[in-house]
């Protein structure tokens, strides 16, 4: 089922709770706005900045938004920030090197290609370049300060970077292959981009394929071992990949997965690993301070929102579960790693109608 149509079916008052392993680290306030399919990324100060999705609006219902928002973790406090220019739904972001934002793209009434910068010192967006094309993908940083956007969800195949210098987009090497999917900086600064669905019958793409900056061009690398949408997908702190959860199939035979696995750099190819004791899909994945990840939320088989947690060990490739839960079920949250190496959980739909989930959590490691 398309996630925004699960919008119009769930929705949920959330209380608010956080946690640690496997000591309560306290609530992480009420957002402004509560929303979902939203972005979200930690700016230089600490703070973190959430802006676009949906939102419930009285009289009207669930539409998209411009609204943004900061959580200052001090304070464990929100409070509202200039709205952007256009509404976005799952637009992505990035901070600039020079500590602005960079958002672009995403959904709406359609999809755009506009994109806008938000200043954290003035609390102002302003325009800047737009792509060449209209696409909904991630962001990413290279390490030549040129941001990448690759493909979209309309099985755009080209790929654009913007250069902060000039405000402008360019066109650069093509995707090997048609695909909405994640996408993740290697620590060699290449960009590794795995999963999606793509092609007429919208199927998951089994090839991954790497991107190198130096280049320009994409490549194929080892193919995934379960091909797989809706996934998360992260680097670890050992260089490796992880992948986890997402869906299988395709419509009707589309299948919730626990299934995870890992991509090394170095050989190309991926390993299966232990599985999530909960399919998920939807769902968020951070790694903690201490190496971990964590992984919270999401939809299971029975697309039904879930509020249990799990943890990823990359010394033994193992989940486990801890002994702590998030308040309520939630999905299509967001979660953001602060800079104590806890995780900020914020947003999504619940279990209800029309109804977000108000307040925010923050996991931390003991």
């Amino acid at each position: 089922m398309n996630k925004h149509l699960r919008a119009l079916l769930y929705g949920f008052l959330f209380l608010s709770a956080a946690v640690t392993r496997p000591v309560l680290a306290g609530g992480a306030g009420t957002l402004v706005y509560p929303r979902a399919d939203h972005a979200a990324t930690l700016l230089n100060s600490g703070q973190v900045l959430l802006c676009g999705g949906h939102i419930f609006q009285d009289g009207i219902g669930i539409i998209a938004t411009n609204k943004a928002e900061i959580y200052t973790p001090a304070r464990k406090m929100w409070r509202a920030t200039t709205a952007m220019t256009a509404a976005r739904i799952a637009p992505g972001i990035v901070v600039l090197p020079d500590g602005r934002v960079l958002v672009a793209g995403g959904g709406g009434e359609t999809t755009t290609n506009t994109a806008e910068i938000y200043d954290p010192t003035t609390r102002r967006w302003t325009m800047t370049g737009s792509m060449n094309e209209e696409r909904d993908a991630p962001l990413i940083l290279l390490p030549t300060g040129k941001v990448l956007i690759a493909g979209g969800s309309r099985d755009v195949v080209t790929c654009e970077l913007y250069d902060p210098a000039t405000g402008t987009w360019s066109f650069t090497g093509r995707l090997q292959h048609k695909r909405s999917f994640r996408v993740t900086l290697l620590a060699n600064g290449q960009v590794l981009a795995s999963g999606g669905v793509g092609g007429p019958l919208q199927k998951p793409i089994p090839q991954s394929e790497v991107y190198d900056p130096a280049a320009g061009n994409w490549s194929d690398t080892g193919p995934d071992q379960m091909p797989r949408y809706g996934h998360q997908q992260l680097l670890l702190m050992d260089g490796r990949v992880l992948v986890a959860g997402g869906e299988i199939g395709h419509s009707a035979d589309a299948m919730v997965i626990g299934s995870s696995e890992t991509y090394d750099p170095a050989t190309g190819l991926w390993n299966i690993v232990g599985s999530l004791a909960v399919g998920r899909d939807s769902f968020s994945a951070n790694l903690l301070g201490n190496g971990k990840v964590l992984a919270a939320g999401g939809l299971d088989n029975s697309d039904q929102s879930v509020s249990s947690t799990e943890e990823f060990d990359p010394s033994t490739n193992q989940w486990s579960t801890p002994p702590f839960a998030l308040a309520g079920p939630r999905y299509n949250h967001t979660g953001t790693t602060l800079l104590d190496g806890s995780v900020l959980i914020a947003g999504g739909y619940g279990s209800g109608f029309g109804i977000f989930p108000a307040e925010a959590e923050v996991f931390s490691e003991p």
